[in-house]
């Protein structure tokens, strides 16, 4: 496999940032809101968004990463990058 095949690493510096700026913010917020005894209205609501953040963050790279194994595994003719195997398992394995 050629190196012009493969797909340009993708830069999240930005995105990454944002994430780590927001749940920071979010933070603070639980924080402060523990602090001047409002927990009750900011504290669930910020933990929420910090949980929305971060899984959507990771979503996107989960995609991103499957999206670039199977652009590998097409390139190499295999249709996906994870290889069929019908015979039986090497020995010494699945017991």
């Amino acid at each position: 496999m050629t190196a012009e095949k493969v797909p340009p690493k993708s830069s999240r510096r930005f995105s990454k940032r944002m994430v780590i700026a927001n749940c920071a913010l979010a933070w603070g917020a639980v924080f402060a809101s523990i602090y001047f005894a409002q927990a009750a209205y900011v504290a669930a609501s910020a933990i929420a968004l910090i949980a929305v953040l971060g899984g959507a963050y990771m979503g996107v790279g989960h995609l991103d990463l499957k999206r670039l194994l199977m652009t590998l595994g097409s390139a190499q003719g295999q249709g996906g990058y994870f290889p069929t195997y019908s015979g039986p398992p090497p020995e010494g394995e699945g017991e």
